[in-house]
């Protein structure tokens, strides 16, 4: 029997982001390790939450402890504090704070290969090219966050200057949506699950992905060099228990995970899972952007085109790419 416990708990320092933990059988000895996401405990983290409901941690010999986070900084902060060993980012977060704040992390495998980020404007008046953001004022998740990166980067691969381009912070929601309506902004970016809940609304909307102007690895596991030089093996087995959970997520009806995870963690919008199910089926496809065989690994060229959006950018300077990221670790998984 499998059991968990803080399902509802906070963690000093997390303020009211969640934690779980999988507590070892009698008698079972099991190596803890840390786990955080960027922004608690949404159906997007489905791979992380399952790879602890499931049991297949356990069954890489790990006692999984499951964070829901407030924000990415606070995730590689912990990371950097040694208070949690792995998280979930934008390509883009972890390649800023590794260049622009020489924080020591290294990412082990990139799960959306396809940017996840949309810019979604009105049909009445649709914003379909960074040119046409130029004097426009856009809504971004937070400020100076991964939205607001995304902004200036797709801006000045088209010519514009960022200043030229006001934003305004409106959330990672649909309801972001209204503020187009009522005319306080004139569109603005968010994840992909934004909108297939307006989709699903049956609003009127258009969007654009980011990788329009800067293709980059969107989603990546990251750790730090610390672990990964003296505790290779937990980096293996953490990747072998999350491929082995994307492969339920590829196979099983998502209900069953939903069941499945629920039980451990409170997922936002549970009781109206028609969007959850829509976002899972869909995002398999941004998995699957650099094709099958590359499922969970990093691609050199697709982080050699981010590299290069950013160098033109001039939002930092990244001098090589190819120390961000290493294979060794995923391609040791999926070996066995």
């Amino acid at each position: 029997m499998r059991h968990s416990v803080g399902r509802r708990a906070t963690l000093a320092g997390i303020g009211s982001a969640g934690l779980v933990s999988a507590l070892p059988a009698a008698g079972q000895t099991l190596t803890p390790f840390t786990a955080i996401t960027p922004f608690g405990f949404i159906a997007d983290f489905g791979e992380l939450m399952n790879a602890h409901s499931a049991g297949h941690f356990r069954a890489q010999g790990l006692q999984s402890t499951v964070l829901g986070g407030q924000g990415t900084g606070q995730a590689v902060t912990q990371l950097i504090a040694g208070q949690a060993k792995f998280t979930r980012a934008s390509g883009l977060d972890i390649a800023r704070a590794v260049y622009a704040a020489n924080a020591p992390l290294l990412v082990v495998a990139t799960l959306y290969q396809g940017s996840n980020w949309y810019v979604i404007s009105h049909k009445d008046k649709p914003i379909r090219t960074a040119l046409d953001m130029k004097g426009k004022k856009m809504g971004v998740v937070s400020v100076n966050g991964t939205t607001e990166n995304f902004l200036d980067l797709m801006l000045t691969s088209a010519g514009v200057k960022p200043e030229e381009t006001p934003r305004e912070a409106v959330g990672n929601s649909p309801a972001a949506f209204q503020f187009i309506k009522q005319g306080r902004i004139d569109g603005f970016i968010a994840a992909f699950s934004v909108a297939i809940a307006l989709r699903e609304a049956k609003e009127p909307f258009e969007f654009f992905t980011s990788d329009k102007y800067a293709p980059m690895p969107s989603q990546v596991y990251a750790t730090t060099r610390e672990v990964a030089e003296k505790e290779p093996d937990l980096v293996v087995r953490f990747l072998k228990g999350l491929k082995a959970s994307v492969d339920d997520l590829l196979t099983l009806d998502y209900n069953v995970v939903l069941d499945r995870i629920a039980k451990d963690f409170e997922i936002p919008g549970i009781r109206n899972r028609a969007p959850l199910i829509a976002i899972a089926r869909e995002a398999k496809d941004l998995w699957f952007t650099e094709g099958r065989e590359n499922l969970m690994r990093n691609v050199p060229a697709l982080w050699q085109k981010g590299s290069d959006a950013i160098n033109r950018s001039g939002l930092f300077k990244v001098d090589d790419i190819g120390r961000l990221y290493t294979n060794r670790f995923i391609d040791a998984a999926l070996k066995s």
